[in-house]
């Protein structure tokens, strides 16, 4: 095979492909642009204590970067170095769970909402953390996990270790 023919089966295969290479790409843009994104954080704050004495807690701030609503549909902890194992329960704090928790939570497009986190659930969950997961945490590998799901199955994960009580983390989490 010399020059002139490998360059012309070079020209006959990309005149082939460019319009399976075209429909790829409109299909991956037109998927990124209809899928869901969230932007998650947990981040400490105050609010009133039964007394009315201000009292510092961790909320989750879920934020929709995408430009249609989402409906977050559950939110909890997981935890496991490698596979994950979701906790029973929510991740929200609440007195009275049919007043307080009214799954599914609708986030317009370019909102956020803040949900207040039961830091004692992830201090639990922490405490039952084995060594290898608190070695893999030392690692890089979050040991506990808060899981948001919305309506249509996106799953978003950040590392736990902030909601726990920064008065009594343990101290492979610091």
């Amino acid at each position: 095979m010399d020059a002139s023919q490998t360059t012309n089966v070079i020209t006959i295969a990309s005149a082939f492909l460019s319009p399976f290479i075209g429909a790829a790409v409109a299909v991956w843009t037109y998927r990124a642009q209809v899928k869901e994104r969230l932007a998650v954080q947990i981040v400490w704050g105050h609010r009133p204590d039964q007394s009315g004495q201000p009292e510092e807690c961790p909320f989750l701030y879920v934020q929709n970067i995408s430009d249609r609503p989402v409906s977050v549909t559950e939110i909890y902890y997981m935890n496991g170095a490698i596979r994950r194992k979701r906790q029973i329960g929510t991740a929200l704090n609440y007195v009275d769970p049919f007043f307080d928790i009214s799954f599914p939570y609708e986030i317009e497009a370019g909102k956020s909402l803040r949900f207040e986190l039961n830091d004692f659930a992830a201090k639990r969950v922490t405490d039952a953390a084995t060594k290898f997961q608190q070695v893999a945490h030392r690692l890089g590998r979050p040991a506990i996990c808060l899981e948001v799901r919305t309506m249509a199955n996106l799953k978003v994960r950040i590392d736990a270790g902030d909601a726990t009580p920064w008065q009594d983390r343990a101290l492979w989490l610091k």
